[in-house]
């Protein structure tokens, strides 16, 4: 089965293009490994917040934020494994998670009070969340090799 990239590259190229907060690393991610993977955050209100945690090889990790209230986090473990996010508005939270080998995930929010998740256990899969509105909550769990899911509300 052919990955299609188009979707995640041209998120990719968008949230790289600059932000009031933005995060890249293509490393080996040797650098941020640490003994917590799993650190306590708070949350300041009108603050942008990221968090990034990698623990392997060739993962790809990318947010870009504008706004007030936002939270962002990305945690991978394993390799070859792509992350994107791009949050706009106020009080948006959203946050992907990846275990495995060669997951790809992305989240774009746009508006008020939203939050979205991604949770990926496995090899290969795809997920994407495209919220625009208010109020809104997605969230992807796969666990398995090679699955697809995309959600998209307005």
């Amino acid at each position: 089965m052919k990955r299609q990239h188009a979707p995640f590259a041209a998120l990719l190229a968008l949230t790289l293009h600059c932000g009031a907060a933005s995060a890249f690393d293509l490393m080996d991610n040797a650098d941020l490994a640490g003994s917590d993977l799993y650190e306590a955050r708070i949350f300041i209100p009108g603050e942008q917040q990221l968090h990034i945690s990698q623990i392997g090889h060739y993962n790809l990790a990318a947010i870009e934020q504008s706004g007030e209230s936002l939270l962002g986090s990305v945690v991978q473990q394993g390799s070859h494994h792509e992350a994107y996010l791009l949050q706009q508005g106020s009080n948006l939270m959203a946050s992907i998670w990846q275990q495995g080998y060669g997951n790809q995930a992305a989240i774009v929010q746009f508006g008020l009070g939203n939050q979205a998740d991604i949770i990926q256990s496995g090899a290969h899969n795809t997920a994407s969340i495209e919220q625009s509105g208010s109020g809104l909550y997605g969230r992807i769990t796969q666990v398995g090799v090679g699955q697809s899911a995309h959600v998209r509300q307005r």
